[in-house]
C-alpha cells in the first residue's frame, strides 16, 4: 500500500506543514537560547554566592584581628571614657583613628559582603524563573 502512495503523483503536494509551524518553531528556538542564557548567569551568580559566602568568615576574622592590632579600640574608649578630652584635641584625634585604620581588611570585607549581598538580591529578584517552570 506504500507503494501505491508513493507512485501517485500529488502524495507529496498533499503534506504541506501547517502555517504555524515555522513561527512555533522560532519561538521555541526564541526560548531555548534565553533559557541556556539565564541558566548560565543564575550558575555565575550562585558560584559568586558560594565564593563570597565562604570568603565572608575569613574576612571577618581578618578585620576583626586588624581591628585589635591596629589600636583602634583604645582610641575608642578613650573617647568614650573622656569625651572633654576628645573635644580639645578633637582634630589630631580624628587623624590619629584614620591613621591606625586597617583599610585593606575594611575594603576586603566590605566588598566580600555587597558581592555576598548582590548574589542574594539577584536570587531573590529571580525566583521567577523557578515559577514559570523553566528550571526544574
Amino acid at each position: 500500500m506504500e507503494k501505491k502512495y508513493r507512485k501517485s503523483p500529488g502524495y507529496f503536494q498533499d503534506l504541506k506543514p501547517p502555517s504555524e509551524l515555522f513561527g512555533r518553531i522560532i519561538l521555541a528556538i526564541k526560548r531555548e537560547q534565553e533559557f541556556q542564557q539565564k541558566k548560565k548567569f543564575l550558575f555565575g551568580f550562585f558560584f559568586l554566592l558560594l565564593a563570597s559566602a565562604f570568603l565572608l568568615p575569613f574576612s571577618w576574622s581578618m578585620l576583626v584581628s586588624q581591628l585589635k592590632n591596629s589600636g583602634i579600640l583604645h582610641f575608642i574608649s578613650v573617647v568614650t571614657g573622656d569625651f572633654g578630652t576628645f573635644l580639645t584635641v578633637w582634630q589630631d584625634f580624628t587623624l590619629a583613628i584614620l591613621e591606625s585604620l586597617p583599610t585593606t581588611a575594611i575594603l576586603f570585607f566590605l566588598t566580600n559582603l555587597t558581592f555576598f549581598l548582590f548574589a542574594i538580591r539577584l536570587f531573590l529578584n529571580q525566583k521567577g524563573l523557578f515559577r514559570l517552570n523553566l528550571i526544574h
